[in-house]
């Protein structure tokens, strides 16, 4: 049988997706709620300590770290960004994949906390990568006009695969 390059490639779960790389898997999960009036942001450094900034907002993280910016929503959606790494414009980390999911909850009912407690599905979908930053949507899609709002609870997990260094 005749070698494609395929042997070449690095693989993750089986699916080759970088030429001659080691990828590293990259994560970050977290949950909480949302500011109440501007953005907010959740920033976890290489030790795991966590700062939030933004009017109300807060947010507690099961696990990964670097920083999740979520500006105020914006007729429904939210244009947020994952920055690992140091984001400057030299970072030697190379995303080349990217995907997550999200949750949200009605302000009024609290921050998100678990499954079965009025938290409904929502979607995020990755817009661009660029070095160490994943830009992201995020939205409610429901025809019960359960949009997402300043306040709203949340649940947030980002996975990226990255060539480079962490």
């Amino acid at each position: 049988m005749v070698d494609a390059g395929i042997s070449a490639q690095a693989a993750i779960g089986g699916f080759e997706q970088a030429f001659g790389s080691k990828p590293r898997s990259l994560c970050i999960s977290i949950f909480g709620k949302l500011a109440s009036s501007g953005g907010g942001s959740c920033f976890v450094d290489g030790e795991g300590v966590k700062t939030d900034t933004g009017t109300a907002f807060s947010s507690t993280v099961a696990y990964g770290a670097g920083s999740v910016v979520l500006p105020a929503v914006a007729s429904g959606r939210i244009a947020g960004e994952w920055v690992v790494g140091t984001g400057e414009d030299d970072d030697t980390l190379d995303i080349f994949m990217a995907h997550g999911d999200f949750a949200a909850r009605d302000g009024s009912a609290g921050a998100y906390l678990a499954a079965g407690t009025g938290a409904v599905p929502g979607t995020l979908n990755v817009t661009s990568i660029n070095g160490g930053t994943v830009s992201f949507l995020l939205s409610c899609p429901h025809e019960d006009s359960d949009d997402l709002a300043n306040g709203d609870g949340f649940k947030i997990t980002l996975w990226a695969y990255a060539r480079g260094g962490v």
